[in-house]
C-alpha cells in the first residue's frame, strides 16, 4: 500500500493542497499492473513526508500480519505516536468502509 497525493481545491482553507488516498498495486487476470484506491483519506495537516510514508509501511504491516500475536515486541513501537495512531484510525476506517476484516482480506488477495 502505498499514498498518492493530488492537489485539489481545499474549501476549509480556501487554499490548494494535496489530497491523498491510499492505493494498492495488483495484477489483473491477463499479468497486466494494476492499482485501486483503498481508501480516500483526504487533506493531511501536520505530517511529515516520512510519517505518511510511515503510516502506509504500518498499514502494510497490519495486513499482512492479521490474526497474527506479537510474540516479543510490538513492530509499530517504532513509529511516533502520531503516526501509530494514524495506522490505528485509517484500519478502522478500511475494516468499516469495506465492509470488516474477511472482506480486506477478499479485497487484497482476488484482483477485481
Amino acid at each position: 500500500m502505498n499514498f498518492t497525493s493530488q492537489m485539489r481545491y481545499n474549501p476549509e482553507t480556501g487554499e490548494y493542497e494535496k489530497y491523498y488516498r491510499l492505493k494498492e498495486s495488483y495484477r489483473n487476470a491477463s499479468g497486466r499492473a494494476c492499482t485501486r484506491i483503498l481508501l480516500n483519506v483526504g487533506f493531511i495537516h501536520g505530517l511529515k513526508p516520512e510519517e505518511i510514508r510511515d503510516i502506509s509501511c504500518g498499514l502494510t504491516y497490519k495486513y499482512e500480519h492479521q490474526g497474527e500475536h506479537e510474540l516479543w515486541d510490538d513492530q509499530m513501537a517504532v513509529y511516533n505516536d502520531v503516526v501509530r495512531q494514524k495506522i490505528e484510525e485509517y484500519w478502522q476506517r478500511l475494516v468499516e468502509e469495506k465492509g470488516g476484516t474477511a472482506m480486506l482480506i477478499t479485497l487484497w488477495r482476488v484482483p477485481a
